[in-house]
């Protein structure tokens, strides 16, 4: 062999070398630097500062780059597309991996699981169109560990026909070992963190349209070998949110189908949001002996000064839900201490909560409102004004709600003698104009109707 010929050979063993080299160093910098996109509605500007703090704590030294992703809020959609997504389902699947689950239930998708759905629908279309290799998706109610890290150590472990890759899951079956920290689940749900690449994304939106909530979906796609669908043990928490308890956006319910305590029927109205709910204003009724009617609803909510008794055959008698702006909280604590027997008592602010307060709020309220954490659509221009507590009340319940109705919001024309149904009192401290157009807006939306 003349030295021609060994040269050449050196030269090809060196850009062989070169290759190997190059595909390590790729492969390491795949894993290490994977974007990282967040769900996060828009109004929830805590749960998005509280996210990037917990991952930061994580890598004091080299802050992660976590992209945030606008979330859908279904309770906002007019249309849903059937093409997407459909709007019933079955509980079937439910019921394969929960015991406590009655199967062949047809139900409808809520306007908030939809919503959720379409957001991880939308991430999935972003990593197709953007061509990225892969990323990691995670909601804003995701709670990382100390070892969240070893995902990338992990992710090389994976066996090459992986499409999605849970960090946080709630197993309810069997686990089908991989290695020491990744299994195979066979059931399971929610969608608060996993990893995706460009192949699992695109078998996804192949298998559109999405039959039930995002998490059931993704559990059908696995158990029927539709995607190859992996667990990363010990990355995340696993979380117990079942419809939204933790998470700002909706999920599954786990007590769909359920049967009740006394076994003669099956639940059906299986979350809050088939629930009937009422909201009586203060402002001065329009219609008389309505008292029966109001009692008859799940659920009954008042707010502020409402008088005990003297009006229940005209606004009822019952109160499930009593919301208290923070004014009439710290004026009336007489009348606070004499509604012990309440359910559920809010404190609604409508600015921001003043710190100060908490010394003396009652344990018994232990839910805030806020407006800078209620959903209003920026159209609606309240810009730095004050809405009513009636109204900050009405948006916190149509993201909880399907079925509302309102009784004794007309207290917005000047020329009416009071603006309450139980004083002579007048009072103007909000827009009146633009409070009277959001709940025309929000009737003609099918959001809320009036009784």
């Amino acid at each position: 062999m003349n030295q021609k010929k060994k040269n050449l050979i050196l030269i090809l063993i060196l850009i062989f070398l070169l290759i190997i080299i190059n595909l390590k160093n790729t492969k390491e910098k795949f894993t290490n630097n994977i974007p990282i996109y967040c769900i996060n509605l828009d109004n929830a500007v805590k749960r998005w500062d509280s996210v990037n703090n917990k991952f930061n704590k994580l890598n004091k030294l080299n802050k992660l780059n976590i992209n945030r992703f606008s979330a859908v809020n279904g309770k906002m959609l007019k249309n849903i597309d059937n093409n997407k997504i459909l709007d019933t389902y079955n509980t079937n699947i439910n019921s394969i991996c929960d015991k406590n689950i009655k199967p062949n239930i047809t139900l409808n998708l809520s306007k908030g699981e939809y919503g959720c759905a379409l957001s991880h629908l939308n991430m999935w279309e972003l990593v197709i169109n953007k061509n990225i290799d892969i990323c990691m998706i995670i909601e804003d109610d995701i709670n990382p560990n100390p070892s969240f890290n070893n995902y990338k150590t992990l992710l090389k472990e994976l066996p090459k026909n992986w499409d999605i890759a849970y960090i946080s899951f709630l197993n309810t079956g069997k686990k089908i070992p991989v290695s020491k920290n990744i299994y195979i689940p066979t059931c399971g749900f929610t969608t608060a963190g996993y990893i995706i690449n460009l192949k699992g994304a695109k078998k996804l939106i192949n298998n559109l349209p999405i039959e039930g909530p995002i998490d059931l979906f993704l559990l059908s796609l696995f158990r029927n070998k539709k995607i190859n669908a992996y667990v990363l043990d010990g990355i995340c928490n696993s979380t117990n949110t079942w419809g939204g308890n933790d998470s700002s956006i909706e999920h599954s319910t786990r007590d769909i189908g359920k049967f009740s305590n006394n076994k003669k029927k099956v639940i059906e109205n299986f979350s809050n949001n088939k629930k009937k709910v009422i909201v009586i204003g203060n402002a001065p009724y329009e219609k008389e002996n309505m008292g029966e009617i109001i009692d008859n609803y799940d659920i009954i909510v008042r707010f502020n000064n409402y008088p005990d008794n003297g009006y229940g055959k005209h606004i009822g008698e019952k109160t499930d839900m009593w919301c208290v702006s923070d004014s009439t909280y710290v004026k009336n604590k007489k009348l606070i201490n004499s509604r012990n027997s309440i359910k559920d008592k809010y404190i609604v602010s409508p600015y921001n909560y003043k710190k100060e307060h908490d010394s003396i709020i009652d344990t018994d309220f232990k839910k805030l409102l806020e407006k800078r954490d209620i959903d209003i659509p920026s159209k609606y221009n309240f810009k730095d004004s004050w809405p009513s507590t009636g109204l900050l009340v009405l948006f916190y319940l149509i993201n909880k709600y399907d079925d509302l109705t309102i009784f004794c919001f007309n207290g917005f024309d000047k020329d009416k003698k009071s603006i309450h149904y139980y004083e002579n009192l007048k009072q103007w401290g909000h827009k009146n104009e633009l409070e009277k157009y959001v709940l025309e807006d929000l009737i003609n939306q099918k959001l809320i109707k009036r009784l």
